[in-house]
C-alpha cells in the first residue's frame, strides 16, 4: 500500500461555494441588509467573518425557518444556508418581499 500525504483543504467545496455566494450577495446588494437564515455553515470563524461585512445570521433555538423569516425586515436579502430549506420557506420569503438567494 502506498500512502499519499495531502494538504488539508480547510473547508469542503460546498462551504467555500456558500461563502462565495454570501460575499457576492454583499457586492451585488451593497446597501441592503443581508441575513442568513440560520448559520451559513457551522463555524464560528466564518460567522464572525460574515458579520464583519454586515451579514447577520438569524437563528433561535426552538424556532423553525418559517418563524425565523418573520424576523427579517421587508426588502432585505435573505440567504438560505448551505443546508437547504423547504419549498414552504422559499414561498414565504417571496410572499414577504425578500430577495432570496440560495446557498445550498
Amino acid at each position: 500500500m502506498k500512502v499519499i500525504k495531502i494538504t488539508p483543504r480547510g473547508y469542503c467545496k460546498g462551504v467555500v461555494r456558500a461563502l462565495q455566494i454570501a460575499q457576492n450577495a454583499r457586492n451585488q446588494y451593497p446597501t441592503h441588509e443581508i441575513y442568513i437564515l440560520g448559520m451559513l455553515v457551522h463555524n464560528t470563524y466564518v460567522s464572525k467573518a460574515l458579520q464583519q461585512i454586515n451579514i447577520q445570521s438569524v437563528e433561535a433555538k426552538g424556532k423553525t425557518r418559517l418563524e425565523l423569516l418573520d424576523q427579517i425586515p421587508l426588502g432585505s436579502v435573505v440567504i438560505f444556508s448551505a443546508h437547504g430549506v423547504s419549498q414552504s420557506v422559499r414561498d414565504k420569503a417571496k410572499a414577504l418581499g425578500l430577495i432570496a438567494i440560495d446557498a445550498s
